[in-house]
């Protein structure tokens, strides 16, 4: 009933509004019984439903007792649990490391939490005889789920104490929003003796007035070069310009009237003085083709701990661009690919053409492009990881029980070479529209159970009383394995000082 209102054409907005904030609620089991209530629940349906349902059970059972081969009894409950669970699956989907008994089994949730995933890790650990505490200053409390203040890098979060876990690293926006991110490649790129464009697009900061000159400054030899002006945050595509460089001169004409084109200096403090776009990154091209369209990767980085670190990956799924791909198309829905969260719930876009398994993508592939298998898109996504990783890792402040959980865009060239576009602190995992439930839900929360796990795990094996020889096989052989794809990539618990990557990075 309430999908119905979502997408009924004859409710007003505020009804239509209204509805989804409900429907929100019920997929995260968050519904207060007053609510419930007030849902308009036919109480005779259920009650014939049921007596049709237990009819039908009746009848199965006397049929499968009568047949030549009958199942034993006892497994019709999981087959039962399974066939009506609700949106966010069964829990839990099996016996979770997330009940040792020789730690706290409290948590504290910051009542602002939202988007990153906190009501599937509350419901996880509700399923494994986890209480949330009512406040973050009781002393049994051991998990901490902030919400998205992030004290500076040298700073503290005000509940954090030694010994406990927070699920947020100080500092990690101005180590991995784009800015940094690209300078801190450029640097680690430059002193391993490789060139960054092979980990992330041609890009330059026009606050920057020597890189602003070198943007300018680049000759268009084959007709007009095409770049994405972006601003220096934001998310799901908004703010994002494809344009020339004739096209963003002009612009600056417009915006600036004042200041002449060729004046960097003048046009960087301009930039830095103002919340507007102000990095400019090529278009990668020729990218690899969905169906005549481009496509990106959503990947994602597991920070488990920091001091030692733990440092996990693994891929999500493949967002797919809806209009045929031609580098001087004028339509942005044609070149960013995460630009459609204004159309998500809409009831005629079609979210099984947009999002993509990995598995759908390879069946699709391979008649076309049959190189492409898993083990390949596992290795480059992995050293593209590990890579970025390493570029940032001197800048992440070093705490037993620092987490955290990235979202890392990948662009895919023809030659299926990948590239990072930009790293999110806050990735959307989340149920708070009437898409994502729709879209692998199971495997949202494997992965989502699996993070808590590795989290738990680098926190114990963190602590003084653990052995003092241990190799990288042991420390693997630790967590259990993974469903949902999480491969360890970096870690520097082994003692003594010996193998800390289990792949090789890009420089």
């Amino acid at each position: 009933a309430l999908i119905r209102r979502v997408k009924g054409r004859g409710e007003d907005d505020k009804k239509r509004r209204k509805a989804k904030d409900d429907l929100s609620e019920l997929y995260t089991s968050k519904i207060s019984s007053s609510n419930r209530e007030k849902m308009m629940i036919h109480w005779p349906s259920i009650a014939l439903g049921a007596i049709v349902t237990i009819t039908l059970l009746a009848l199965s059972s006397i049929l499968k007792s009568s047949s030549a081969c009958p199942e034993s009894a006892s497994a019709t409950v999981k087959d039962l649990n399974s066939t009506f669970s609700s949106p966010l699956g069964t829990f839990p989907w099996r016996e979770m490391k997330l009940s040792n008994a020789t730690v706290a089994r409290k948590y504290w949730m910051e009542a602002k939490t939202n988007g990153e995933g906190h009501h599937i890790f509350e419901k996880l650990l509700s399923a494994n005889s986890w209480v949330r505490a009512r406040k973050s200053t009781e002393d049994d409390v051991l998990l901490f789920f902030s919400s998205r203040f992030v004290p500076p890098i040298d700073g503290s979060f005000p509940y954090f104490r030694p010994g406990k876990i927070v699920n947020r690293i100080p500092g990690e926006f101005a180590i991995f929003s784009k800015f940094p991110l690209l300078r801190n490649l450029e640097e680690f790129a430059a002193a391993k003796g490789c060139d960054y464009r092979r980990i992330h697009p041609e890009s330059y900061i026009l606050s920057d007035p020597n890189q602003c000159r070198n943007f300018f400054g680049i000759p268009d030899i084959d007709g007009p070069s095409y770049w994405f002006w972006k601003p220096p945050s934001n998310s799901f595509g908004r703010g994002i310009r494809l344009v020339t460089k004739e096209k963003l001169r002009n612009h600056m004409r417009v915006e600036f009237p004042e200041l002449a084109d060729e004046r960097c200096d003048s046009i960087s403090r301009k930039l830095e003085s103002q919340t507007i776009s102000s990095i400019v990154q090529t278009a990668i091209d020729p990218p690899l083709l969905i169906r005549g369209c481009k496509f990106d990767i959503r990947a994602y980085i597991l920070i488990a701990n920091t001091s030692p670190f733990f440092v996990f990956s693994r891929i999500g799924h493949v967002r797919r661009c809806l209009i045929t791909y031609s580098l001087d198309s004028p339509e942005k829905k044609a070149h960013v690919c995460n630009d459609y969260s204004d159309r998500l719930d809409d009831d005629d876009f079609d979210i099984d053409e947009h999002l993509w398994s990995v598995s759908k993508f390879l069946d699709e592939m391979k008649t076309r492009r049959p190189e492409i298998s898993r083990e390949s898109l596992d290795m480059e996504v992995r050293r593209l990881a590990l890579t970025t990783f390493l570029a940032t890792r001197h800048k992440i402040p070093r705490q037993n029980g620092y987490w955290s959980l990235l979202g890392v865009d990948l662009a895919v060239k023809d030659d299926l070479t990948m590239r990072v576009l930009e790293v999110n602190t806050n990735p959307s995992v989340h149920f708070d529209t009437s898409v994502w439930p729709r879209f692998q839900p199971e495997e949202n929360l494997i992965m989502m159970g699996e993070v808590l796990e590795r989290v738990l795990i680098s926190h114990e094996l963190s602590a003084p009383d653990k052995p003092t020889q241990r190799t990288l096989a042991d420390i693997k052989h630790e967590f259990p394995a993974s469903e949902s794809g999480w491969t360890m990539i970096y870690t520097d618990s082994v003692i003594p000082k010996g193998l800390r990557t289990t792949v090789e990075p890009l420089c």
